[in-house]
């Protein structure tokens, strides 16, 4: 390809192919075109794919992220793990990181912000997301719920995160979602509130679940069960199954 060819596209147009190009850069044989389109992808392909992004207690997450070309990270696991203190996710969201390709997203045992809650699983994957840990804050489970309908295996263990009546209107069971959960397991419940986990799980699309509820409340757990196993089938649900265990309530439909 010779220089005038080259030229008759615009110049913003090479950029903007240069930025979209996948991050593996030596799958594509560029210069074998022109040594001109080698000379964009180094200079404004700046996506940097990374199996794993994983941050511990310790972790100087600047430095971590740090590029002297200044790539922007695409990591496809995040895993954060025994952060005792809050701030690390914030990096993250002043740091040059994307979740745009975001398959797992795995906290254990960390202190997070109700906002870092938030960034999080406003980006949560269609794979897994397991959230363990204590919030700083009190938070509502409904400014989080309607972005882990999309997750297929949602696990919740947060301390002073509070299981609200605000969950969305019920969802007609008729819409099914082909990425709705199929597995969600909250902890941290009082099964003395009956109404919040029928709310909960009439606000569920269709073709899900396995709905695991741990917590407190043990002798209100039966009437609570038989409250959403009636509901389920007022709707027509009728392959409902509801079992116990210490603490636990699961219901299978």
């Amino acid at each position: 390809m010779s220089n005038t060819t080259i030229k008759r596209f615009t110049y913003d147009w090479l950029i903007r192919f240069a930025e979209l190009l996948p991050s593996d850069r030596s799958k594509f044989k560029l210069r074998q075109l022109s040594p001109l389109f080698t000379n964009l992808v180094g200079k404004y392909n700046k996506f940097k794919l990374q199996p794993i992004l994983y941050i511990t207690e310790g972790t100087n997450v600047k430095e971590l992220l740090q590029s002297p070309n200044g790539d922007i990270w695409i990591p496809t696991n995040l895993l954060l793990w025994n952060v005792t203190q809050p701030g690390a996710v914030s990096t993250l969201m002043a740091s040059k990181v994307s979740l745009c390709r975001i398959k797992v997203i795995s906290v254990r045992g960390c202190v997070l912000t109700p906002e870092e809650l938030l960034y999080l699983v406003k980006h949560c994957p269609t794979c897994e997301v397991s959230l363990d840990g204590t919030l700083t804050e009190p938070a509502y489970f409904s400014t989080i719920h309607p972005y882990l309908l999309r997750t297929a295996h949602v696990c919740l263990n947060l301390v002073n995160l509070i299981y609200d009546f605000a969950v969305p209107k019920p969802i007609s069971r008729a819409s099914v979602r082909p990425d709705a959960p199929r597995f969600l397991a909250l902890n941290g419940i009082d099964f003395n509130n009956a109404e919040v986990l029928l709310k909960i799980v009439m606000s569920l699309p269709k073709a899900t679940w396995n709905i695991q509820f741990n917590g407190t409340g043990e002798n209100a757990r039966m009437v609570t069960a038989k409250r959403i196993y009636n509901n389920l089938n007022a709707i027509g649900v009728s392959s409902v199954m509801c079992t116990y265990i210490t603490n636990s309530l699961t219901i299978k439909m």
